[in-house]
């Protein structure tokens, strides 16, 4: 794996109510990638070429890179509806201001496997 494939994991903290733009930022962001992937027709005798190998190499790590853009985005969606259903179950512990916003969102963050 070359140095710019790696990948690691930040953490930033955001305004709350940045988040619907910025999940949706990072949805386009995957959108525009999936929509820049294109599987052309190729003609029989073409078929068995080495370019087909190449061109099916690259569209795979597209959509290898595209997919670890949604986990993050299902992971950011997830954390977030988690927050919000502990604000609405009474046996939750209260959430107080900003950082135990953040604390709270940040300890149900799911990790890629």
């Amino acid at each position: 794996m070359t140095e710019e494939n790696k990948r690691i994991t930040i953490q930033y903290s955001i305004k709350l109510g940045d988040l619907a733009g910025e999940v949706d930022r990072l949805y386009s962001q995957a959108a525009d990638k999936l929509k820049a992937l294109s599987l052309d027709n190729m003609e029989t005798a073409s078929v068995l070429d080495s370019s087909v190998v190449k061109k099916i190499d690259e569209i795979r790590q597209e959509l290898s890179a595209t997919d670890m853009m949604l986990l993050d985005i299902q992971s950011i969606v997830g954390s977030y509806i988690q927050y919000e259903v502990s604000l609405n179950t009474p046996d939750a512990p209260e959430v107080q201001g900003t950082q135990g916003v953040e604390q709270h969102m940040v300890t149900n963050v799911v990790e890629p496997a």
